[in-house]
């Protein structure tokens, strides 16, 4: 991954419904992977752009940072609760 590139934890937004031997995973509207599931062994298939953690208990998103546009803590600070 190159410095353009960062990772977001999209865990929480992923949902799975049963496909034909496996459960078939969705961010959003996309489908970016599966899990087959045999004997006591779990094998994940994720598009390319979505990584799963060591510890297979997170899926993170690489996603392309916009050139010129530096991070921010927080958005809509024109609200004027924010630093």
């Amino acid at each position: 991954m190159d410095s353009s590139q960062r990772l977001i934890n999209v865990t929480s937004d992923v949902y799975a419904k049963l496909g034909e031997g496996s459960l078939v995973l969705y961010h959003g509207e996309d489908q970016i992977g599966s899990i087959q599931a045999s004997s006591s062994l779990l094998a994940y298939q994720l598009k390319p752009g979505y990584t799963l953690s060591n510890d297979n208990k997170q899926i993170y998103h690489s996603v392309q940072s916009a050139p010129g546009i530096e991070k921010q803590d927080t958005e809509d600070c024109d609200l004027g609760w924010c630093r």
